[in-house]
């Protein structure tokens, strides 16, 4: 018999990786951070097999969500272990100096590829819709995916740009003036 537990205890599905992260983040200040230092991942070849090993366990665990109960959980623990491994800046995560563009790119952009994402994937699926229905073709099935991803990738890099260029950075920049400003008047005058 499985133990159930009420809707209440995980009414938020985002918990356990918020939960995670932050754990990660307060163990940092800690002075046991350095001693389990997975320092075994500065070999190369181990780096690229631990990080995508964890990054396809990401990428098939929802392939599967009827046989994974547990689904959401397990995503949460791969992605713990890729954030942990991360988070002491050794490169022990894709080792490789020439994606690290990419991947920065990224990373200055993931809450807004987090944002546009679905827009840009419900775009894309009403698009296809009317093209097949405009073409006299049955409703996009399993021989549209080509045609879905390079649309929606690209729509996702046209809204994060955008989103980028226009709303983030113009509202960080005004955050950090106001910061300075905050700083300046309450910082005292020397003579």
């Amino acid at each position: 018999m499985l133990l159930s537990f009420p809707r209440v205890l995980n009414s938020n599905p985002r918990q356990d990786g918020i939960s995670n992260t932050l754990t990660i983040y307060l163990f940092s200040r800690t002075p046991q951070y350095r001693v389990f230092e997975p320092v075994s991942l500065k070999k190369k070849p181990k780096a690229w097999f631990v990080s995508l090993f964890f990054i396809l366990t990401l990428a098939f665990i929802p392939a599967n969500l009827g046989t994974i109960p547990f689904h959401v959980g397990m995503m949460a623990i791969a992605s713990a272990i890729l954030v942990y491994a991360a988070s002491f800046d050794r490169t022990y995560i894709l080792p490789s100096r020439s994606l690290r563009p990419l991947l920065t790119w990224i990373g200055a952009r993931s809450y807004a590829i987090y944002l546009s994402h679905l827009p840009a994937y419900m775009i894309t699926h009403e698009f296809w819709t009317r093209w097949a229905e405009h073409k006299g073709m049955p409703a996009p099935d399993g021989t549209f995916t080509l045609r879905y991803a390079l649309t929606a990738i690209s729509l996702i890099i046209i809204f994060d740009e955008w989103n980028y260029r226009f709303v983030e950075a113009p509202l960080r920049d005004r955050g950090a003036r106001a910061a300075r400003r905050i700083s300046e008047a309450r910082s005292p005058v020397v003579a």
